[in-house]
């Protein structure tokens, strides 16, 4: 992460050998998805005891503590982009944090993936295609990206809440079991 921090901020993408550029290239994205499956392993081994005893008392203590956490990323988040440092991505994570304590005493079935296919694609072809189409995906503020991404996750959860009264699974994974 740090390497990708640095070549970033430093505009070094395209300088340098190929041999060195083709390097640096494998650390691009590898970084943030480990951190994303390091925190992800961190809030269920966090929340473990209370989801399986289903003690109202810990599960409020979970959820009271991932909410400060996610005012914490929030603020430390901010803080990184009044520094003017344009690639944060703690202010995401505070969002994660607060769907996580929302989400602590969901079924397991429900939180892996059962519309993970379903969101990926959906994101890209209805998200950013209805954007593409009207004109609005390119040169938009930080804000706009923001409040887009947000609206469509609350859209999307209200999607697969209303679907799962009738299906078990995302309109593209049921698509795939009977193609594959």
């Amino acid at each position: 992460m740090i390497i990708v921090n640095y070549k970033l901020a430093m505009q070094a993408e395209s300088s340098g050998p190929a041999w060195l550029q083709a390097i640096a290239g494998l650390f691009e994205g590898r970084a943030s998805a480990l951190f994303v499956v390091l925190a992800g392993i961190g809030v269920t081994l966090l929340t473990s005891k209370a989801r399986s005893s289903m003690n109202g008392e810990l599960i409020h203590q979970n959820r009271n503590s991932f909410y400060r956490r996610a005012a914490f990323l929030f603020i430390a988040g901010m803080l990184l982009l009044l520094m003017d440092w344009s690639a944060d991505i703690f202010h995401y994570y505070a969002v994660f944090m607060l769907v996580a304590a929302v989400l602590i005493t969901v079924s397991d079935n429900i939180i892996l993936g059962m519309f993970s296919l379903s969101h990926y694609i959906g994101h890209v072809v209805t998200g950013l295609g209805l954007l593409q189409i009207t004109g609005y995906l390119e040169n938009r503020s930080l804000a706009f990206a923001m409040m887009y991404g947000t609206s469509y996750f609350i859209i999307a959860i209200i999607f697969s809440y209303t679907w799962r009264k009738w299906m078990t699974r995302g309109p593209i994974e049921l698509m795939m079991r009977k193609l594959c």
